[in-house]
């Protein structure tokens, strides 16, 4: 019986492995949304010894900042079984926020 590939493997221009997660499982656990504010979504899955993946599913643009040269993407950290996101800048004469409907999951 032949084996199948499963998972990632990147390799550089040589041909050398560079990232292999395809021992391990993906598992999908959701779906959020930011919005323009600071949040978080919980699951218990965030205490297992895990590595969480974000996938954007749509963008979105502060429609009252679009005139600003800055973009700021929330960032995605997890804490305890909280998947939290902030943004970089707190001044909105800065940077024009871009809210993210996403999938999240672990591996």
């Amino acid at each position: 019986m032949a084996r199948r590939i499963t998972g990632l493997r990147c390799r550089d221009e040589t041909g050398k492995v560079i990232l292999n997660i395809s021992d391990r499982i993906c598992r999908y656990l959701g779906e959020g949304s930011t919005g323009f504010e600071e949040g978080y979504v919980t699951n218990d899955a965030f205490l297992e010894n895990v590595d969480v993946w974000v996938l954007p599913k749509s963008v979105y643009l502060q429609y009252v900042n679009l005139s600003k040269r800055n973009l700021d993407w929330p960032e995605f950290r997890v804490s305890g079984n909280r998947l939290e996101w902030h943004w970089h800048f707190t001044d909105a004469s800065v940077a024009a926020k871009e809210a993210i409907d996403f999938y999240y999951g672990v591996y």
